[in-house]
């Protein structure tokens, strides 16, 4: 038997064509160029000009239009039907454990999460747009989708803890990877960064360019 390699893949939201080392040198981004030199380059590959159609595309692989006009903006509202096929649910139908950790932003309410869509756990933002260090969504005082910092698609206390999205994010992600399991997983990695709201502070300001 041919075993199944474990997948992930991982978003950087938003992330433009010169906002990476490689195809500017003044952006400091080693980690990412040293994974972009060990692997392959898509150097003529084209996304939707937005985050949410971007996941619409990725989660269903048809064009974001074919869910209606909801799918070609940034929108809380859900995007494609319960039941529809996803790149999660395919992978959970070939015997994978699936697990997302970031942000989901293709139905900013629990009834339409990622465990409604392939994923057998989930963890990080319903909405998109939270604050980087408060995990809260800040489009209205009074919105239905704020608190949205979730796992499962229950709201986790404390979640205005003052740690930055991406370090918590991949907390998640290595915890999931190191767990002791008896068949290959699916892990669907999300950032926050670079979308805004733009808060970077400490380590992440001023950091020189590449020589």
């Amino acid at each position: 038997n041919i075993q199944k390699p474990n997948v992930i893949v991982i978003i950087a939201d938003d992330l433009g064509w010169a906002d990476i080392g490689y195809n500017n040198s003044n952006v400091y981004t080693p980690h990412l160029d040293e994974l972009a030199n060990s692997g392959a380059r898509f150097t003529n590959h084209y996304v939707m000009p937005q985050c949410t159609p971007t996941r619409v595309a990725l989660m269903t692989g048809r064009y974001p239009g074919r869910f209606g006009t909801v799918g070609l903006a940034a929108a809380n509202e859900p995007v494609f039907p319960l039941g529809t096929p996803t790149l999660a649910k395919m992978f959970q139908y070939s015997g994978y454990e699936t697990f997302m950790s970031g942000k989901w932003h293709l139905g900013s309410i629990p009834e339409y999460g990622p465990n409604h869509f392939g994923f057998d756990e989930s963890h990080g933002s319903l909405t998109g747009a939270v604050g980087m260090y408060d995990h809260r969504y800040h489009a209205k005082d009074d919105t239905p989708y704020d608190p949205t910092w979730h796992r499962n698609h229950k709201i986790i206390p404390g979640y205005e803890n003052g740690r930055h999205v991406t370090d918590l994010t991949s907390e998640e992600a290595v915890r999931f990877i190191n767990k002791k399991r008896d068949k290959p997983f699916f892990l669907y990695l999300p950032f926050h960064a670079p979308h805004t709201p733009l808060d970077e502070r400490g380590e992440f300001v001023d950091t020189p360019t590449q020589p």
